[in-house]
């Protein structure tokens, strides 16, 4: 019974085309719409059959990787980030900024006061509209702008002759984020 259950397992394998499972399916994306229905419950829990795993298990590892780089200066990961955005363009909202590292409000507040605490950026309400708070960088942070500018590089080494394979994922990762936007977009 397990063997034919396996050879038509094969078979479908064999002459599916590989098609996106519908939204909100708990398997890896790579297997086809007529896999899943092949595979019992207990395989859709597999780990190595989510999407979502490798996604997080890296985005975890990337940060490890940029620690050590972050701490002599005294920030965190989501510092980094800020202050990436506010390199590109000064002066922000809370509401700009989380926008562009699709982070809600109150992690945004969070890390911007902490930055704030370090002489980093200056807040201060507009005199347009006084419920705006715009962020934009001291000297301190534009300063701290020359020591940032070679850790990507250091990264860069760190991955050796991989470089290349892991740069080939950022279109694809940007890709990603964009259909996940959309999807969340679409539940609120």
């Amino acid at each position: 019974m397990v063997t034919a259950n396996r050879k038509s397992k094969q078979s479908v394998k064999a002459n599916t085309p590989k098609q996106p499972v519908a939204h909100g399916s708990p398997m890896d994306l790579s297997l086809t719409i007529q896999e899943s229905v092949i595979l019992e419950n207990d395989d859709l829990l597999r780990l190595d059959h989510q999407v979502c795993f490798p996604l997080y298990a890296a985005s975890r590892l990337m940060m490890q990787l940029y620690k050590p780089h972050l701490a002599p200066l005294g920030l965190t990961y989501p510092q980094y980030l800020v202050l990436l955005v506010l390199w590109e363009t000064d002066r922000l909202s809370v509401k700009e900024i989380g926008e562009r590292l699709y982070l809600d409000s109150a992690t945004v507040i969070q890390v911007l006061s902490n930055l704030n605490k370090q002489g980093i950026i200056r807040r201060f309400r507009t005199e347009t509209d006084g419920r705006t708070v715009l962020n934009e960088l001291t000297p301190k942070g534009k300063d701290l702008k020359t020591h940032i500018k070679n850790i990507p590089i250091a990264l860069s080494c760190e991955f050796g002759n991989q470089v290349e394979q892991v740069a080939a994922l950022r279109p694809l990762l940007f890709d990603l984020v964009a259909i996940l936007d959309q999807i969340t977009k679409k539940q609120l």
